[in-house]
């Protein structure tokens, strides 16, 4: 027994597995398009095995832009453009309502309410990080929730930004436990629109 399938930054998941066609797949659902716990969206995924007969993670966050984890050493700061997000497509490494990827040359990723960046990492050791992200709101009192492994280090509802200027580019900050060894961390949007340029995290 373990731990095959990550959260989802939504009330529930409501998993099953079902075989089809001598395969397996992992059934669930998510609220990313209606952004509503209470209406979801059914997905799948095939399931895969371990030498040892174990099911495999199920990956729902896609794969690192440059293949291998991002490092964050305790030693120095990491510094990431937003556009550096996770390859997989739409629902893995990002997610747009409109299924359209965020152009990754445009320097910036604009994300609605409930829209969302993941990033592969791998944090050297566990402690207490600082986490700053050069951010623009788009519209009045938009907030954004920082999250690990889809779990939120944040309020769920998200912070709101430092300023209440619209338009203009401000530094958002989060102070944030992040857990040893390889990890997901994510920027959702919960309200508005915010433009996100890019970001650092630093061990405190």
């Amino acid at each position: 027994m373990g731990i095959y399938m990550r959260a989802h930054g939504h009330d529930t998941t409501h998993g099953s597995i079902v075989k089809f066609k001598d395969k397996w797949y992992q059934f669930y659902h998510t609220a990313d398009y209606s952004g509503r716990g209470n209406l979801r969206s059914v997905c799948f995924d095939e399931l895969t095995y371990g030498p040892d007969g174990t099911i495999n993670m199920v990956n729902t966050w896609g794969e690192p832009y440059l293949s291998t984890p991002i490092t964050l050493l305790a030693s120095s700061p990491l510094n990431v453009a937003a556009v550096n997000y996770n390859k997989g497509g739409n629902s893995k490494g990002h997610f747009n309502r409109n299924k359209i990827a965020p152009d990754r040359s445009l320097g910036q990723v604009d994300l609605d309410s409930e829209e969302w960046l993941r990033f592969s990492i791998n944090t050297e050791k566990q402690g207490n990080y600082k986490v700053k992200a050069s951010v623009r709101q788009n519209e009045p009192a938009s907030r954004m929730a920082f999250l690990e492994d889809v779990e939120y280090l944040t309020e769920m509802n998200g912070i709101g930004l430092p300023s209440d200027a619209v338009g203009k580019w401000q530094e958002m900050s989060f102070d944030v436990p992040l857990q040893e060894g390889e990890h997901v961390i994510e920027f959702r949007v919960k309200k508005g629109n915010i433009s996100i340029k890019n970001f650092t995290i630093e061990y405190e």
